[in-house]
């Protein structure tokens, strides 16, 4: 799924950080800009991560309400019948 992908990807981005971070130690800039990738790679994730849930509530409502109306078509089909 997406946050599979997601997680992937800062896996992937962290290394990079990582030897970037080894080969500028002394470049600030370069740190500074690292640090808003990752901050953004975060977001991401997290936002990712709420979407997530809040579909798998959804999902949830859903299959209640079917189960619910599958009820009632029975009970309608023992009426009728």
């Amino acid at each position: 799924g997406k946050v599979k992908e997601l997680n992937n990807e800062i896996v992937t981005n962290a290394t990079k950080v990582h030897a970037a971070l080894k080969l500028s130690q002394d470049d600030h800039t370069t740190i500074a800009s690292l640090r808003k990738e990752i901050d953004k790679a975060w977001k991401m994730v997290e936002a990712a991560q709420s979407k997530e849930s809040r579909a798998k509530e959804t999902v949830t409502q859903l299959r209640e309400e079917i189960q619910n109306l599958s009820k009632l078509v029975e009970k309608g089909a023992e009426l009728s019948g």
